[in-house]
């Protein structure tokens, strides 16, 4: 079976034909005294290849015999001119119909052959039937709607087999704009991960981090800023080289990101210092969870600071560091919660 789509197509394709033919079909007994048997076979012949044309499933047909149904027409067309009285009719221009189709929709080969058979059509009668119905002057409008035949298929064809070159041309630019841009597209999320991202850490950077605070302010929802500092890093540095410095940036990383799950985020805001964005209630518990989790025995300082619902973000931002040095000037390894006219709970 053919597809519904396929289907829409075929009707599309085949109505303007089907109307032309129908047109004469019906100006045909309009003063003329007709041969009704050959008249209705004739028309019967149209409807059949019309039909076949439309159901028969040609896309797994499409050799030689895709062309049946057009030779069949030309057949019917015959008929029709035999039965109105024969070369007088004035319908041999009906010929023209599937030398078009032939260009519009077949293969070169299938062109020639319906040609050739047009050929046949005016050539063929007036030399076996001849008389006054067939007279062999008729041969020579043959000749002239054979060649005119042959330069419109041929036309039509190339135009056709341009326009579809252009297309698929079109459909290849169109693809490769399509990749280009999802490629672009990737690349810029790449581009945006990268330079939100801290190299060393994985974690978020500080370009990332200022892009939090704008979404927790335009929220309108209490949040609570926590700074973090190792203690005595550029001692552990010092003794352990950079090498070892780094490898407790990226372990304080990995666990406090495992430790702080969907109780917040957390960014590497400096050399050695973290902040966490987080609900305000519980904010202390869930930042000496943090704390306890501090890899290689090393310790922590924070300070922390409770959104007030009116102040700028960094101006909440400063308060969790102010006490943050508040704890560290305490002696260290501590959490200290600024004032805020908020309460933690």
């Amino acid at each position: 079976m053919i597809p519904a789509a396929s289907r829409r197509e075929l009707a599309r394709r085949c109505a303007p034909f089907a109307a032309a033919a129908a047109i004469a079909f019906a100006l045909v007994p309009i003063g003329t005294e007709v041969r009704w048997p050959e008249y209705t076979a004739a028309v019967a012949l149209t409807a059949l290849c019309v039909a076949a044309v439309y159901l028969l499933p040609w896309r797994r047909l499409w050799g030689t015999l895709s062309v049946v149904p057009v030779l069949g027409f030309l057949v019917a067309v015959a008929l029709l001119r035999d039965a109105a009285g024969g070369a007088a009719a004035g319908i041999s221009v009906l010929t023209l119909l599937p030398v078009v189709w032939c260009a519009l929709y077949h293969r070169r080969s299938h062109l020639i052959l319906v040609l050739g058979a047009v050929l046949v059509f005016f050539v063929v009668p007036p030399l076996l039937i001849g008389g006054a119905g067939y007279p062999l002057a008729g041969m020579r409008q043959g000749a002239v709607t054979a060649v005119v035949g042959t330069v419109l298929g041929l036309t039509i064809q190339r135009l056709v087999q341009r326009i579809r070159a252009d297309a698929a041309r079109s459909e290849e630019q169109r693809l490769e704009l399509q990749r280009l841009a999802r490629e672009s597209d990737h690349l810029l999320a790449e581009l945006d991960r990268v330079a939100s991202t801290d190299m060393l850490t994985g974690l978020a950077n500080r370009r990332a981090w200022t892009e939090w605070l704008a979404d927790g302010v335009a929220r309108d929802e209490p949040f609570a800023i926590a700074m973090l500092d190792l203690d005595h890093f550029k001692t552990y540095n010092d003794s352990h080289g950079h090498a070892g410095g780094d490898a407790l940036l990226a372990e304080a990383a990995a666990v406090w990101t495992v430790a702080l799950g969907d109780d917040g985020r957390v960014a590497r805001v400096g050399g050695e210092e973290f902040a966490v964005l987080l609900g305000a209630r519980d904010a202390e518990a869930v930042i000496e969870r943090l704390r306890e989790a501090t890899p290689f025995h090393q310790t922590v300082s924070a300070g922390i600071a409770v959104w007030d619902g009116r102040e700028p973000a960094d101006a909440t931002m400063r308060r969790a560091d102010d006490a943050l040095y508040t704890a560290k000037r305490g002696g260290r390894d501590r959490c200290v919660v600024a004032m805020s006219e908020l309460t933690l709970n």
